[in-house]
């Protein structure tokens, strides 16, 4: 999605699509990933060693982004749609406290999506994997980029506008 469309949009529609588009599309793959990550780690695991360490990785990384999601949607996103709809002093300062206190316990997930892609060669199976592996890096890929662009639109464009708008 490109982010310069969603300058000038209500934080409310920012966020609808950012739970429609990224969240649910996340536990999804979430899910799917930690299944087909366990399985081929089984079955591949004695000729590639690596795949230990694709799995370490792809589940910190779950639950790094369970957390996100659950604290997005639990104390920040509804403040913000709540000044959206009735924008107020009081509603933004406990909207920014939320987005700094979200910022302050910033996780490590763009680092470890960078090992991972680092460690399965971009997300490329070798040539003994079967179709799960290939289909299991296949989706690897697909996490890395959705979480990149979601991480994206909401710190470049949704917070750094509500952080911005104090200043105003």
């Amino acid at each position: 999605m490109e982010g310069n469309i969603w300058l000038n949009q209500p934080y409310g529609d920012i966020v609808d699509y950012i739970i429609k588009n990224y969240h649910k599309k996340l536990s999804d793959q979430l899910k799917d990933l930690s299944k087909l990550t366990t399985t081929i780690m089984r079955v591949h695991g004695l000729e590639h060693e690596e795949l230990f360490e694709v799995h370490r990785l792809f589940h910190t990384i779950q639950i790094n982004m369970v957390q996100h999601v659950i604290r997005q949607e639990t104390r920040i996103f509804p403040l913000i749609k709540r000044y959206s709809i009735r924008p107020i002093d009081e509603l933004l300062d406990k909207a920014i406290k939320e987005i700094n206190i979200y910022k302050e316990k910033e996780d490590n997930t763009e680092e470890l999506l960078s090992k991972l892609k680092t460690i399965t060669n971009n997300y490329t199976a070798p040539q003994d994997g079967c179709m799960t592996y290939d289909r299991t890096y296949e989706l690897l890929k697909e996490l890395h980029e959705n979480i990149m662009e979601h991480l994206k639109l909401e710190d470049e464009i949704l917070f750094k506008r509500i952080l911005e708008e104090k200043v105003q």
